[in-house]
């Protein structure tokens, strides 16, 4: 009974190992601080969700390339340009930053989801530095 406690500790703990490395593997970037200057340094919000939840509305200037095309459609995009990546979530976001930097991109970032991005800019710290 004791081996088999054992092993499954041994297995939990490299699973949470894996885990903690993949996390680290991707850049955590502060939303509430950077976002705002990325975007008023030139930097493009790209909008990864569906045709469909862009149309029903989506961030001033995003650019919309939904992750299912990020793969085959990234040639779009300027990979010397900043961006930042959102969704509804913030779980595509995540996965846009990596499959960009895989195909060269150094200047993305995760912004997260697209309401996070909305209150930081209805936020009274926001219109402040405006």
């Amino acid at each position: 009974m004791k081996t088999v406690q054992m092993k499954i500790s041994i297995a939990l703990a490299l699973a949470l190992s894996t885990v903690i490395v993949a996390c680290m593997s991707v850049q955590l970037f502060n939303v509430d601080d950077d976002v705002s200057r990325l975007i008023a340094d030139g930097g493009v919000f790209l909008d990864v969700r569906t045709n469909s939840e862009y149309a029903d509305g989506h961030l001033d200037g995003a650019i919309n390339i939904p992750l299912g095309r990020l793969r085959t459609d990234y040639v779009q995009l300027d990979p010397n340009r900043t961006y930042v990546t959102y969704c509804s979530h913030g779980l595509r976001s995540i996965k846009a930053v990596e499959i960009l930097k895989e195909n060269g991109f150094k200047h993305v970032f995760n912004g997260g989801s697209m309401s996070k991005i909305e209150a930081l800019r209805r936020s009274p710290e926001a219109k402040r530095d405006r």
